[in-house]
């Protein structure tokens, strides 16, 4: 099924089709293709007749649900660009998204408020503001249920290179900043990893990766729009059955939710055909029970908020630790600096310009800057097999040169997760001399304070790596800093262990009080 301009073109062709087969499943409500439409398409006029102009940029504060459908393809209707926001979001990085992008308008969900009013408080770019769920305290506007409102119907005139959605990054490694991708280049990206995954129109999503991730939003929202098919919204770890008119079930979650599932699902309902995930570390104890157990493999990509957004898929079950093969239209490169390097050597992966976002919130500069040479060098370490396949090492800025060789700290931090009296772990290094040297400093959450020994975990270490690579000290706390997106903020740890080591004569000062 071929798309059209835009996510609100190509989901009405589809209507037309499926008028009225159900679409959007959501707890004990079911929207059928008709439905959603004639949702978007009322909550559309409304959106204008409360001040929301047509083509302007408009952020999205809400969780995964139907709400977050029908207000994507009206703002698709109305021609405006749809800016995602993490809900978790606290004001202060809320209040760069709103100013970075310069968004006049934000559609939050009101278990969100406070946050929304922190972070307007001082800017004078946010001139509309609609509640969801109910009535706020911030406008009279309001989106809810009980919304009654005539069908929008005024002109459409969807261009493939008007701006249709800007993602914006973390934040981890650096000022988060905003991939700017048109109506085409979304487009052609979703169509792509139907192609890549061969996604048959009546095969069902069961959905719990986040939909404000690019992720989510690409590979569950933008994909049934496109393709047709339909969603389950489901964030528990009680799978719905398989729609009996559905060919089979494709289930998408990400990392953390796939480990919680191993741990409560004792069996999958029929129709089960394979997991997706993304966007975090999935645990090889994980995927290897899911496939002994069922025979249910789960499929890991990779993408990025500069482009794509999804890059990399696999599709093949004797690979399951690959994060997969490019899409059709991608082109990747591992290199050296500006050197391809051979098959099975790291190297840093690289993706061709084509790919590459239409621009940045912060600027054209910034677009400039990020490419070398035709390419985009993404800042992760990874290589490529014989067949192609793409495997992840681990990112750049955390490799830690220990006596002239290099140790990345994904592996030994996994194998530290696996000692019954850790919970979680981050190694970071440290540098020792000025030609480079470095010595890996371990962060660690114990299960038990009381059982924390450093002496009895570089023993358990001892044999499972190479002896360099076992870290020189243990740091025991009870949580590991995270970022605005809940990830670890590992440079935080690490200039907390470079602080700590330049006070080592004078431990006034604790990196556990410093965290």
């Amino acid at each position: 099924m071929k798309f059209s301009m835009s996510l609100y073109s190509s989901f009405f062709q589809i209507t037309k089709q499926k008028h009225d087969k159900i679409f959007l499943t959501h707890g004990e409500q079911n929207d059928t293709y008709h439905d959603v439409l004639d949702k978007s398409l009322q909550i559309a006029g409304y959106l204008l007749d409360s001040g929301v102009e047509k083509r302007s940029r408009v952020a999205l504060m809400l969780p995964s649900s139907p709400e977050f459908f029908y207000i994507v393809l009206a703002l698709s209707r109305l021609e405006c660009t749809v800016v995602p926001v993490d809900p978790h979001f606290k004001a202060l990085a809320l209040r760069h998204v709103l100013s970075d992008a310069d968004i006049p308008v934000i559609i939050y969900h009101r278990d969100y408020e406070k946050s929304v009013a922190d972070a307007i408080d001082i800017l004078d770019n946010v001139k509309t503001v609609i509640a969801v769920g109910g009535k706020g305290e911030l406008s009279e506007a309001y989106i809810d249920a009980t919304l009654k409102h005539a069908l929008y119907g005024g002109p459409f005139n969807p261009d493939s290179q008007q701006e249709a959605v800007i993602f914006f990054s973390s934040g981890t490694s650096g000022p988060s900043r905003g991939g700017i991708f048109n109506n085409s280049q979304l487009l052609m990206n979703a169509q792509s990893f139907n192609e890549t995954m061969f996604l048959h129109e009546n095969e069902s999503l069961c959905a719990q990766f986040p939909l404000h991730h690019f992720w989510g939003f690409t590979t569950i929202l933008v994909n049934s729009l496109i393709k047709g098919n339909r969603v389950i919204l489901n964030q528990s770890t009680e799978l719905p059955p398989t729609p009996d008119d559905a060919k089979g079930m494709i289930l998408i979650g990400d990392t953390n939710y796939f480990e919680r599932l191993s741990e409560a699902v004792h069996e999958l309902p029929p129709g089960y055909l394979y997991g997706i995930t993304a966007g975090g570390h999935l645990k090889p104890d994980v995927q290897r029970w899911f496939y002994e157990t069922f025979h249910f493999p789960i499929f890991r990509g990779y993408g990025l908020i500069e482009a794509g957004p999804i890059i990399l898929i696999n599709n093949d079950e004797s690979k399951l630790r690959s994060i997969g093969i490019p899409l059709h239209h991608v082109s990747v490169s591992i290199r050296q600096d500006d050197t391809v390097v051979p098959d099975q050597k790291i190297g840093e992966l690289c993706i061709r310009k084509e790919s590459v976002v239409s621009g940045f919130t912060s600027g054209e500069e910034k677009l400039k800057d990020a490419l070398n040479n035709g390419w985009y060098h993404t800042g992760d370490l990874c290589y490529q097999d014989l067949d192609g396949y793409i495997y992840f090492v681990d990112r750049i800025e955390n490799r830690i040169r220990i006596k002239g060789f290099d140790m990345f700290p994904e592996s030994a931090e996994n194998i530290l997760k696996k000692h019954p009296n850790i919970r979680e772990a981050v190694i970071v290094g440290i540098p020792v001399d000025n030609r480079g040297n470095e010595k890996a400093i371990a962060y660690v959450v114990p299960e038990k304070l009381s059982q924390a020994n450093p002496d009895a975990l570089k023993e358990y270490l001892k044999g499972k790596i190479p002896r360099y690579q076992i870290p020189d000290d243990f740091i025991f706390l009870n949580h590991l800093p995270v970022g605005a997106t809940g990830k670890i903020a590992r440079q935080t740890i690490r200039r907390n262990a470079i602080h700590h080591n330049n006070k080592m004569n004078n431990l006034s000062s604790k990196p556990e009080d410093d965290l």
